[in-house]
């Protein structure tokens, strides 16, 4: 369990990706696990970053934090990105 303060992310595929995260007590599944949050990811071959906003507070996982990124939006996606293409930095407490 704990609060989710911040993220950063960075991409360097031209195509869009998604970061997942998930309150969930084991690994998540992707594709089958439901996540709390879904976070786009642009594409850059250059690098293309996102910050996006969590509230001051940040955000509440009561039972786990997990996370997993996949090249499409949809909760039922489970195409891994590939490797060395995402980097995510998660700061929690």
């Amino acid at each position: 369990a704990g609060v989710l303060y911040g993220i950063t992310v960075t991409n360097v595929n031209a195509d869009e990706r998604y970061l997942k995260v998930f309150n969930a007590v084991a690994a998540p599944v992707c594709g089958t696990d439901v996540p709390v949050l879904t976070i786009l990811i642009p594409g850059n071959t250059a690098g293309s970053g996102h910050t996006p906003n969590l509230p001051v507070n940040g955000v509440n996982f009561a039972t786990g934090l997990g996370i997993c990124m996949t090249t499409g939006v949809a909760d039922t996606n489970n195409t891994n990105v590939a490797a060395d293409e995402v980097v995510a930095h998660l700061f929690y407490k």
